[in-house]
């Protein structure tokens, strides 16, 4: 396989879990987007979802990090008004990734600090706590709610079968976005999965370096010669120590999905997004999903963020950032939500 294959290969496969992600989020045709999240926000209604509980304090940091949400939201919304070139829509996806992740990131912590919770302070910690937020309530919102833990995906609908060896490229409609979604989370869990038992082995070569260097200490204390084939190699592990590694690795969500292809497009395949589409659709379609998916983040996000801090607080925060930032008459980001907080 060509390089330029490998690229257009791992596209197809992100491509297709975003869709998979937006799909679960209730995407709909374009020129559909306020409908979409219109009826989002009566699944969130109707989720039981709403009611936290907790004492905001820190106004001014609650409202911080919203500002910096949908300011990084506005940055890729107004990609979609030039989608009609290729060559830019490929350039902004790469950073459309990035921004993504980071609109859930700090409308995650704009909510921690709603709570009465302290900010968390590092990208683990907060996908951590949104995982609390929202995998760990036994509730369905999905793609939100939908976590993959050692035991497999969780809060998956009993009509719903996830196929844990569905094809990257596959076909996303009703049923298959389960699967494709659980298959984008479980995959990124699966690299901390390995990077965690790596550090079981090195754990375990340590003590056994350490124990042959104790039980060498009592051999030449007891005048016997020294030995010489000091324990190198890394060790395997058990069955049973594989297991306990796995149960130490938490639930991941979307958001840890997210992150992954942050990183990717930032520092390890910077060229997924330019270099690996097939064609000009494919680019404005991921570019699209990747949009919808920060919209729809933002407002279930924002929606329990409101019940905390007061409807006229929050009202005030938001149309105070679309008279400052939003261009008149164009309705994304934050101003085109605001009329369905009404």
């Amino acid at each position: 396989m060509s390089l330029n294959d490998d690229l257009e290969s791992r596209f197809r496969t992100h491509a297709r879990y975003l869709e998979g992600i937006a799909w679960l989020a209730g995407v709909k045709p374009i020129g559909q987007e306020v409908k979409s999240l219109q009826t989002l926000k009566s699944r969130l209604d109707s989720s039981g979802i709403l009611g936290d509980s907790g004492s905001p304090t820190d106004y001014e940091q609650i409202h911080t990090r919203l500002r910096n949400s949908w300011g990084t939201e506005l940055l890729l919304a107004m990609s979609s008004r030039w989608d009609i070139d290729d060559e830019f829509v490929r350039l902004t996806n790469t950073w459309g990734v990035v921004q993504a992740y980071y609109v859930g990131y700090h409308t995650t912590q704009a909510l921690i600090v709603a709570r009465g919770d302290l900010r968390p302070s590092s990208h683990p910690r907060t996908q951590s706590m949104f995982g609390a937020l929202w995998s760990s309530r036994k509730l369905e919102l999905p793609p939100w709610t939908l976590g993959v833990g050692h035991g497999g995906p969780t809060n998956v609908p009993s009509s719903i079968s996830i196929d844990p060896n569905i094809h990257g490229w596959s076909r996303c409609d009703n049923d298959s976005c389960w699967s494709l979604t659980a298959k984008a989370v479980r995959t990124s869990r699966d690299e901390k999965l390995k990077e965690a038992i790596r550090n079981k082995r090195f754990a375990k070569q340590r003590e056994r370096s350490h124990d042959w260097d104790l039980q060498e200490a009592v051999r030449l204390a007891d005048g016997k010669r020294a030995r010489s084939n000091h324990p190198e190699s890394l060790p395997l592990l058990t069955a049973t120590e594989k297991i306990d590694v796995n149960r130490s690795v938490r639930t991941f969500t979307v958001l840890d999905y997210l992150y992954r292809l942050r990183i990717r497009a930032n520092y390890e395949d910077v060229s997924l997004f330019t270099e690996g589409p097939s064609d000009d659709i494919a680019s404005i379609q991921l570019n699209r999903h990747l949009r919808y998916i920060a919209a729809s983040t933002s407002l279930v996000t924002e929606l329990r963020i409101r019940e905390l801090v007061g409807n006229t607080r929050f009202m005030s925060w938001a149309d105070a950032f679309i008279s400052h930032n939003v261009p008149a008459r164009i309705s994304i980001g934050i101003a085109m939500r605001r009329e369905i907080f009404n």
